[in-house]
């Protein structure tokens, strides 16, 4: 079980993989570069992996299923905090 998640928010879960990208005027797509602030590192590296990889051993090789009983996206309540504006992209970082 996982919770709030706050993915597009400055202090949210967020893979360093992930890719972002608007849309334009013309209709084509921008890559939007971005990089992981301080508290994205510390919760993707040392908080996120390390307990993935504990889930994994204490399964067993069993299935595991993943229930987010919160905020998995941010959403624009607190726009000085985002990393994006676009739900389409706090989605995709979720």
């Amino acid at each position: 079980m996982s919770s709030d998640w706050h993915a597009g928010n400055t202090l949210g879960l967020m893979n360093p993989k992930t890719e972002m990208y608007e849309d334009m005027i013309d209709g084509g797509r921008e890559k939007i570069d971005h990089e992981l602030t301080a508290t994205q590192e510390y919760l993707w590296y040392t908080v996120w992996l390390p307990a993935i990889a504990e889930v994994k051993k204490l399964a067993d090789g069993c299935p595991v299923a993943m229930v987010v009983n919160g905020d998995v996206t941010q959403g624009n309540r607190h726009p000085e905090q985002l990393v994006t504006s676009s739900i389409a992209n706090q989605v995709f970082m979720a």
